[in-house]
């Protein structure tokens, strides 16, 4: 039987130690009814912290383009900190929803709790948050990308100018973002129309799960102009053609930075894993690009290789250069 004080002092100190939460703050949590029993160990550690905590529960189904419940905007228009619990293709849609953009504008800071706290090491974290700044560093000083991998992909985009995003698990500044406990990627919007190339993804694909056998993605100018025939193929182009917009564009290449993790399982939390690789289809306003649309999907891949600029960052799924 799980130990419910250990597990709501792991939920206390992650609040405090990525948050920075203090007992002024207000805390509003935002989870499926699969996850409330985690949600009530978040309120239980917020109220313990002498915080004002609320919480709502939403559908599992619920979809970017369903109107979202009153006790819901209010918490994302007045907390100063909001955690979500939820699926992991919900993950992906309130990542990139208008909710989250006007709450990180006040300056709310958000957590999307991705996975269940178990025993919490802020020294982990730490260094995740390190490899996602330093990586980032690199993508942002960047003219150009070249990715590869053993199977056959073969991707080269235009990064001149373009600022990357580190995402880490400290989110204390006002604005800050991100997913929890012992997530990370950094991200970057590639100029469009300049990605060229074959892709060939052999993990997971948001929205459809972990693959069962690598699908293959052609890139012209930017933009996805043939998918595999397959059925997972099929369910992935489906899912982009619900959206509108700039359906089929790569919007962002992003980097898994958390080397305490090495298997794919199927869920949002494949792209964390130091050594992956993964191209967002879709829209990316919120990540600093000119793309427009209402859908945003990840596409990962396993072990990659990367050069930036012609100097090698990651080789087989492994840093190249010390981090």
């Amino acid at each position: 039987m799980p130990n419910h004080n250990l597990s709501v002092e792991n939920e206390r100190l992650l609040l405090q130690t990525c948050m920075g939460i203090t007992s002024s703050e207000t805390l509003f949590i935002m989870h499926t009814p699969r996850r409330k029993s985690e949600a009530l160990r978040f309120v239980e550690a917020g109220r313990n912290l002498g915080l004002k905590v609320t919480s709502e529960a939403v559908s599992e189904t619920l979809q970017k383009s369903d109107k979202l419940p009153g006790p819901v905007m209010t918490g994302f228009s007045s907390a100063s900190v909001i955690l979500l619990l939820v699926s992991g293709f919900q993950n992906q849609i309130f990542g990139h929803h208008p909710v989250k953009d006007q709450a990180v504008e006040r300056g709310a800071r958000i957590g999307f709790v991705t996975i269940p706290i178990g025993e919490f090491d802020p020294k982990k974290t730490e260094r995740i948050a390190h490899v996602s700044r330093s990586m980032g560093q690199l993508l942002t000083e960047a003219k150009e990308a070249y990715l590869t991998s053993s199977l056959g992909t073969d991707i080269w985009m235009d990064l001149t100018g373009r600022k990357a995003v580190s995402f880490t698990n400290f989110l204390r500044e006002p604005g800050a973002w991100g997913a929890l406990p012992d997530y990370a990627e950094t991200a970057i919007p590639p100029i469009e129309g300049s990605t060229q190339g074959t892709l060939i993804v052999d993990g997971t694909i948001i929205g459809v799960g972990l693959l069962t056998s690598p699908i293959q993605l052609d890139i012209q100018n930017g933009k996805i102009i043939r998918f595999d025939t397959t059925r997972e193929a099929f369910a992935f182009k489906s899912l982009l053609e619900k959206g509108e917009g700039e359906i089929f564009s790569v919007a962002e290449l992003g980097l898994g930075v958390n080397e305490f993790v090495t298997q794919f399982d199927g869920s949002f939390e494949d792209k964390k894993i130091l050594g992956s690789g993964h191209f967002g289809i879709g829209g990316n306003l919120d990540l600093g690009g000119r793309l427009a649309s209402t859908v945003h999907l990840d596409v990962i891949l396993r072990k990659v290789s990367l050069q930036l600029d012609g100097k090698w960052l990651l080789r087989d799924g492994k840093l190249a250069q010390k981090i």
